[in-house]
Formats: C-alpha cells, structure tokens, sequence
C-alpha cells in the first residue's frame, strides 16, 4: 500500500522539492506489480499541470495488473482514434481493468459519436494482440455504461468478436 501524493506540481514543505507523480511513481515504486487508480473524474485535482493521464506507464516495467479510470488512459475522449494501446500500456502488463468513468468533465458527445470510436479503440487493442505487440496481455475487462446504450448490442458483440482469435481473455462489465 501507498499514500496518495497530489501531483503534478505539489511542493513538498520540507526541502522545497516538487513531486510529479509520473516521475514519482516509476522511480519510488520500480518494482511495483499491482496498481489499481480510480479518480472517478477528478483528474485535474489530482494531475494539477497540464499532463492529465497516466504517461509514466510504459516505464513500468514490473507492472503487471492494472485498473484504471479509461480518463487517466486517454485525456481526449473526443479523438480517441488517435491513440495507440502500445504507446500507452506497461511493457508486461498481463491484466488491464478499464472503467468508463472520468469522462464526466468533458460533456459525453452524443452516443452515436462515441460509442463508434470506443468500439474501433478495442478492436485495435485486439489486433494489437493479435499482432504480437501487446502480446503479454491475458485479461482485458472493460466496465462501460456507454456500450449498453446500443440497443442491439452491436458495437459490443463487435469488440467481443475481435477478441476472440486474439488469445486474450476479454470481460465487458455493465457500469
């Protein structure tokens, strides 16, 4: 167990010294293997610069399970065809929990909009693994709320499809 640090910025009072919490945490805890962070949508009380999300983790090497808030992934749910699961997830990370939550401070676009781009950012997870290059992964569980406003279920019947040849185990969890 560890103790909250508020982020980015944060003076310590002692020597004057400022705290980033994505320097901190891959140089205080290398050998950490299990890091469960919800911030149930505060972000900006919780990363006070303008890095938003978790960006140190592809420098954890020994991290091996993860469950987060799909805002400390991702800061722009807006344009989420742009990111990459590689560019974004540790090294060896074996199991990922996601949950759709933190995206309250961005107004949800209409449902539509977004539900067509979150499904294409799973199937690429998908493919990624596919593919060999997030080969370590077992386990993907994904919390949504979103995903079960498609009342035929399409777009989630989609992402389970994809990863069904990808050899990763992959749970969507209704919110």
């Amino acid at each position: 167990m560890w103790t909250y640090l508020p982020s980015e910025g944060t003076t310590a009072d002692d020597d004057k010294t400022v705290i980033l919490f994505n320097d901190y945490l891959p140089k205080c805890c290398p050998l950490l293997t299990k890091l469960s962070l919800i911030s149930r949508g505060n972000t900006a009380e919780f990363f006070q610069h303008h890095v938003q999300t978790l960006v140190c983790l592809p420098n954890m090497d020994s991290l091996i399970s993860l469950h987060t808030d799909m805002a400390l992934l991702f800061e722009d749910i807006h344009n989420l065809g742009q990111y990459s699961w590689e560019a974004i997830l540790p090294p060896r990370l074996q199991h990922l929990t996601v949950r759709e939550t933190g995206f309250e401070e961005y107004g949800l676009p209409p449902v539509d909009q977004y539900l067509v781009p979150l499904a294409d950012l799973f199937v690429r997870l998908a493919q990624d693994c596919l593919d060999g290059r997030c080969c370590t992964l077992k386990e993907i569980r994904y919390c949504s709320r979103a995903l079960y406003h498609d009342p035929a279920f399409v777009l989630g019947n989609r992402i389970i499809k994809a990863f069904q040849s990808s050899g990763v185990n992959f749970i969507l969890e209704r919110l």
